[in-house]
């Protein structure tokens, strides 16, 4: 079957492509950018093209994948319709997927999705297992977003976003924890959300796990075996205790149904990584995994790239560059937190808003997340897939943070802001981060670059 994909360079639309492709799929696609999952792409045989033209839609083509990001007036999109080609969503071919592998993981959640999938993935790895593990991020020992095994178990993250998760069937369904984002796609309605992740929970074949009190409000009906986990709730089923931050890492206490267990470190700092462990750790005691081999796993684990990403890092001056994909504004006040926790000296932090919808519902959140660092760049916002709204823009957040006297600047122009970083930000006792889901990790990338070329820090 030949199959065509528009938006195929998508983290996951890129991670699906190389499944189709590895079983046996002809694959094909177009994508807006070139970028690095594109070239990935095509060292791996896949044809992909760049620019959306109507003639990309070849005529053998039997079946069109879309991403989310994709509108209906998108020129591909409109010439499959015309000539009624089947059209499918990325979410409904992955729950295909899913819903028919007997040892499907679904991961979903708010926050916490990439990290949570991918530990699983480790852990089950480490145990001897060859799993697929797809996720939303790249992994190192990945070499990417995906990696594909032979045996039965499927990890996946499961996307939220649109609505479609509500379709998906997995033997097991983790779920991470449930905030306010994506609501312009359950008509502004929180209760419409939680009650599709309620249905998610209740789809799960074995069992389900979640996370508490972040999923508070999602019951046990229709659940066939619920497995709780917290770090405040010792109720639960996977506790966990004497919880340390210390430098980039965190050690902690698992108490698996009241009882102490193990003692963990996991190499990534902060309470929601620890979280997201925890959620890893249910799945894989269920699935019976040891724990001697689940805490050697984890105390080497390195993390998802653009999640606390450590670009730079210099000692002797105390400085630290980090990248992390953080859009939301509960996401960036728990890394503040932690940056709080570990380290002594001035915070500044770039943030590029995320959807105009988002900065609209959460500008006050964003401020009161941002007031936590000393200074704040803040960039125009990455539409994605979004049209502009009329008196919305990211001078709001600077605005509202001046109001509370914040040291915040608006800057437009990628050059002019690390010309700034690099001469005006960057001194000793400094932790520089980046928060965004789009395209201001290439300004860290540059600002680490830089500093990397340097023998040593002059100031």
């Amino acid at each position: 079957m030949r199959v065509h994909m528009i938006g195929i360079g998508g983290v996951g639309m890129s991670s699906l492509a190389l499944y189709l492709n590895y079983l046996g799929y002809e694959v094909r696609g177009s994508n807006d950018v070139q970028n690095s999952r594109t070239l990935l792409l095509r060292k791996k045989g896949i044809e992909v093209m760049i620019g959306h033209r109507f003639e990309n839609v070849g005529k053998d083509v039997s079946l069109v994948i879309t991403s989310s990001a994709i509108f209906e007036s998108n020129v591909e999109l409109l010439e499959a319709r015309r000539r009624r080609i089947r059209v499918m969503k990325r979410m409904e071919v992955l729950n295909e997927i899913i819903n028919t592998k007997y040892k499907s993981i679904g991961v979903t959640g708010t926050h916490g999705k990439t990290t949570t999938t991918a530990m699983i993935g480790k852990i089950l790895i480490d145990a001897g297992y060859d799993p697929t593990v797809s996720i939303g991020g790249e992994l190192e020992a990945f070499g990417g977003n995906i990696r594909i095994g032979k045996d039965t178990f499927f990890v996946s993250e499961v996307d939220e976003s649109d609505g479609y998760f509500r379709q998906t069937c997995p033997a097991v369904s983790v779920i991470t924890n449930v905030d306010r984002d994506h609501l312009e796609h359950y008509e502004e309605d929180m209760k419409r959300l939680i009650d599709s992740f309620k249905r998610y929970a209740a789809n799960a074949r074995d069992f389900t796990v979640l996370t508490l009190p972040d999923c508070v409000n999602i019951d046990e009906k229709g659940v066939k075996e619920l497995i709780t986990c917290s770090t405040s709730d010792p109720s639960v089923d996977y506790y966990s205790d004497e919880l340390h931050i210390e430098d980039l890492g965190s050690s902690f206490n698992v108490y698996e149904r009241g009882k102490r267990s193990v003692k963990l470190f996991l190499p990534i700092p902060g309470i929601h990584n620890i979280n997201d462990a925890l959620n890893a750790i249910a799945v894989c005691r269920r699935l019976g995994v040891d724990f001697t081999t689940i805490k050697n796993s984890l105390k080497t684990f390195k993390g998802v790239k653009r999640r606390f990403d450590v670009l730079y890092r210099n000692n002797r001056h105390n400085i630290y560059v980090v990248d992390d994909y953080a859009h939301h504004p509960t996401q960036i006040e728990k890394n503040l937190l932690t940056i709080r926790k570990i380290f002594r000296g001035r915070v500044v932090v770039i943030f590029q808003p995320h959807r105009y919808t988002r900065l609209v519902r959460e500008n006050g959140n964003f401020t009161k997340a941002l007031m936590k660092a000393d200074k704040v760049y803040v960039t125009d916002v990455y539409a994605a897939s979004e049209k502009m709204i009329d008196g919305i823009d990211s001078k709001m957040i600077v605005t509202s943070l001046k109001r509370n006297d914040k040291d915040a600047i608006y800057v437009s122009d990628f050059d002019e802001l690390e010309y700034a970083i690099l001469n005006d930000e960057v001194k000793d006792n400094t932790f520089l981060i980046t928060f965004g889901a789009g395209d201001i990790t290439e300004v860290t990338k540059k600002v680490s670059y830089e500093l990397k070329c340097k023998k040593d820090h002059p100031r």
